[in-house]
């Protein structure tokens, strides 16, 4: 899974305001709880794109950020995966009365509720993070939009991509979040219901996204 083909091979370096933004909004720290998460958009400003030119420069740096974006995504797998083993090995030590205290399943299992939870505010900050896209996804969607590359096949096809890629980032997401969700489901306890029902991000906090005119 990469973005790298969709990248336009004279665009290396990432513009001053595109570093900026991935900077600010796509660093994701291992631990980092809701509460320390930065708050994000509901609503942006888009550019105001009018020319042909304009719309190839906002599709490639947008590119980056999703491409960006999709690296983020192989910590987030692999914590997922590493929860789920340790959280097999419990269980089936714990089928079998494997262990020799009940003190020491306790502590097991206290450290299994914590690695969830944490791992769930990790994905939902992520989530977060995703959804100030959505307004350039569908402006990218915008038929008025697409007619100003109406013969210009390459610059559709990285439109399509990105949209493509931004969608399936969305999916993996949700896939990922029902590992600590269902572990703490079925760990039962405090918070253990906590948005049990839905694997859907929070609704971040409002706040404005101006991105750049494109001239």
């Amino acid at each position: 899974m990469s973005l790298r083909t969709t990248m336009s091979s004279s665009s290396t370096l990432l513009p001053v305001w595109l570093l900026t933004f991935v900077v600010t909004h796509l660093s994701i720290h291992s631990g980092c709880s809701a509460a320390g998460v930065a708050q994000h958009p509901r609503h942006s400003t888009l550019p105001n794109i009018t020319s042909a030119r304009q719309l190839k420069a906002f599709v490639s740096d947008f590119g980056h950020l999703v491409h960006n974006a999709e690296q983020r995504l192989g910590p987030l797998h692999k914590s997922a995966s590493s929860l789920q083993k340790k959280f097999d090995v419990y269980s089936n030590r714990t089928a079998r009365r494997g262990w020799p205290s009940e003190q020491m399943q306790h502590i097991a299992e206290g450290d299994l509720r914590f690695e969830a939870h944490r791992l769930r505010d990790r994905i939902r900050a992520y989530g977060h993070q995703m959804e100030q896209f959505k307004p350039a996804v569908q402006y990218l969607r915008d038929p008025s939009l697409r007619s100003l590359v109406a013969r210009d096949a390459p610059t559709k096809q990285q439109m399509e991509q990105n949209v493509k890629f931004y969608e399936m980032i969305m999916n993996l997401i949700r896939n990922f979040i029902e590992c600590p969700v269902h572990i703490l489901e079925l760990l039962g306890g405090p918070d253990s219901g906590e948005n049990a029902d839905s694997n859907e991000p929070d609704e971040p906090a409002a706040e404005a996204h101006v991105y750049p005119e494109y001239y």
